[in-house]
């Protein structure tokens, strides 16, 4: 299992997310589910893309 870490862009922010996954697809996906389900904020009906990732090690 690699880390990664997955820039995410949520309409006007940017959140660097750190994930484990096997593959670089699985990595974007699940930093993308984590932006989107925050308990903190209500992203579900907002635009989220992925805007950089890069493997940690």
């Amino acid at each position: 299992m690699a880390k990664w870490q997955v820039s995410v862009r949520c309409e006007n922010s940017v959140r660097n997310v750190q994930v484990e996954a096997e593959s670089e697809n699985t990595a974007c996906n699940l930093a993308m589910d984590k932006v989107r389900y925050l308990s903190t904020e209500r992203n579900q009906n907002k635009q989220i893309s992925v805007h950089a990732i890069k493997r940690l090690n």
